[in-house]
């Protein structure tokens, strides 16, 4: 038996004890081999202790999909989306977004970088949709040529996604698809249409972890 499949006998061995949890590392192909009480140690940490994030006994996906329905089936009626595309886009039966973490095995103490699944939620085929109308938009870095008097410094921001001024967001979107000539040729949903999608799917941020909301 190679080396390969030794590990992966292991990895099988130890999925069947419900105590150890074999996850990907959060970057490289290493797998990590984490006690299950530390690993929700760690997440309820970050649950319990982040600002951003508050637990709620609502179930909003229900409303949420019903809502979004009713909005795409007036822009097919409207003649700003195809009957195809309002089929891909609707949800029928979505679930809430899971959160899992991924161990950073790259950094002391090994934290876990959240990571919140949209697969099977009401917004998932939408939001897709919506990252392609805004990708031509994207404003890329010019080359810029470096001196040896040139210092190039990295920065670390800390909850990154959480960070973001939403409606600085929404509004450097606007801007971008105003000022794109080609849209109206790609597809009939106007800017202020795009825009509301957008931010449905934006105030849509809801999860669930081990059956909390």
């Amino acid at each position: 038996m190679n080396m390969l499949s030794q590990a992966r006998h292991i990895i099988k061995s130890l999925q069947r004890d419900d105590s150890i949890l074999v996850l990907p590392a959060d970057k490289g192909r290493a797998m990590v081999v984490m006690d299950v009480v530390e690993y929700d140690k760690k997440m309820n940490s970050l649950l319990t202790d982040s600002q951003d994030i508050q637990e709620t006994d609502h179930r909003p996906h229900p409303s949420l999909e019903r809502k979004m329905n009713e909005i795409l089936l007036r822009l097919q009626r409207s003649g700003s989306i195809t009957s195809g595309l309002y089929d891909k886009l609707r949800s029928l039966m979505g679930s809430l977004p899971m959160l899992y973490r991924l161990p950073k095995v790259h950094k002391p103490e090994v934290p876990l970088r959240p990571i919140v699944s949209f697969l099977r939620s009401p917004t998932y085929q939408l939001s897709k949709h919506l990252a392609t109308i805004l990708s031509p938009c994207r404003e890329l870095m010019k080359p810029q040529v470096l001196t040896s008097d040139d210092l190039l410094v990295s920065f670390n921001v800390v909850s990154l996604f959480t960070n973001v001024p939403v409606h600085l967001a929404t509004e450097v979107a606007q801007r971008r698809l105003r000022g794109d000539a080609d849209l109206k040729h790609h597809i009939r949903l106007s800017v202020e249409e795009v825009m509301k999608l957008l931010e449905f799917c934006l105030s849509a941020t809801f999860h669930s972890f081990c059956g909390g909301i």
